[in-house]
C-alpha cells in the first residue's frame, strides 16, 4: 500500500447500502454525515471496489492523500472499520484489510446465502408492487462496466445489486446485520485473472433472479439467490487458493 495511493482511483460512495454518506432521511430530518463518517465511506468503498485488497497493509497519510483529508478522519475511519470486521491492527505492524481463511470464507458465505434467501422470501411476501428497477439498473452498470474491462466498477454494482436486495426486505435489522457484516467478500472475486471470463454468469444469474422476483415466486427466487452466492463463494475460494498457491511455490 506503501506509495499507492496515488495509483487508487477514489470511487464515489453513492452506491453505499442506503446511501450512507451522502446523507438522507433520518427520524424525519434530513441527515447530514459528518467528515469521519463520509471519510469511513470512502475508505469502505475502497475497499469493496477491491482497489484495496486482503492482506494489504493501510497507511494513514496515503488514505488522507487520496481522499483530501487530514489524519484525523482516516484514523476515525479505521477505528469504525475495524469494528465492522474490515480492518484488523496489528501492534508495532500497523492497519491491514482483514485476509480470511477458506474456512472464514465458507462460513460467511453460508450465513450470506441465509440471510439474503430470507431478504428475496420478505421481499415475494410484501404488498403492493415490487419494483425491480434499481435491480435492472445495477445489473445493466455491471454489464456495462464488464464491456470496459473495469473490474473495480463491478465490483461496485455486484455491491449494488446485492444491498437493493437486501432493502427490499423491508427489514431495518436485516439491512443493519448484512451492512456490518462481511458484505466485501462480494469484491474478493473480482480480483481474480479470469474475472472477465465468469463474470457474464454472474450477470445471468442476478437476471434470473429479478425475474424471479418480479413474478413475486419466493421459491425460486430463495433457490436462484442460494445458488447465486454458492456460485460466489466457490470462486473466492478458487482465487483464495491459487493465490496462496503462488506464494508458496
Amino acid at each position: 500500500m506503501k506509495d499507492k495511493a496515488r495509483k487508487l482511483r477514489r470511487v464515489p460512495v453513492d452506491l453505499l447500502l442506503n446511501g450512507e454518506g451522502n446523507g438522507g432521511e433520518e427520524n424525519g430530518r434530513f441527515y447530514h454525515p459528518s467528515l469521519s463518517e463520509r471519510t469511513t465511506q470512502e475508505v469502505k468503498n475502497l475497499i469493496l471496489s477491491g482497489q484495496i485488497k486482503p492482506g494489504d497493509r493501510l497507511y494513514y497519510q496515503d488514505i488522507a492523500r487520496l481522499l483530501a483529508v487530514s489524519n484525523t478522519p482516516i484514523r476515525d475511519a479505521f477505528s469504525r472499520l475495524e469494528n465492522e470486521g474490515l480492518i484488523v491492527s496489528i501492534p508495532r505492524k500497523g492497519a491491514f484489510v482483514r485476509d480470511y481463511s477458506p474456512k472464514d470464507i465458507r462460513e460467511i458465505f453460508q450465513i450470506r446465502g441465509m440471510l439474503e434467501a430470507l431478504a428475496v422470501r420478505l421481499a415475494c411476501e410484501k404488498n403492493g408492487n415490487l419494483d425491480c428497477t434499481s435491480l435492472r439498473t445495477a445489473n445493466s452498470r455491471f454489464r456495462q462496466a464488464l464491456e470496459r474491462k473495469d473490474a473495480s466498477l463491478c465490483a461496485q454494482e455486484d455491491y449494488a445489486f446485492h444491498s437493493t436486495i437486501i432493502e427490499m426486505s423491508g427489514n431495518s435489522k436485516l439491512v443493519e446485520l448484512m451492512t456490518k457484516s462481511n458484505f466485501h467478500l462480494l469484491s474478493i472475486a473480482q480480483n481474480s485473472p479470469n474475472f472477465f471470463e465468469i463474470a457474464d454468469k454472474y450477470i445471468d444469474m442476478h437476471e434470473k433472479i429479478v425475474m424471479a422476483l418480479e413474478s413475486r415466486d419466493s421459491e425460486i427466487s430463495e433457490r436462484l439467490i442460494r445458488e447465486h452466492i454458492k456460485y460466489g463463494e466457490q470462486q473466492v475460494l478458487l482465487y483464495l487458493d491459487s493465490t496462496r498457491g503462488k506464494m508458496t511455490s
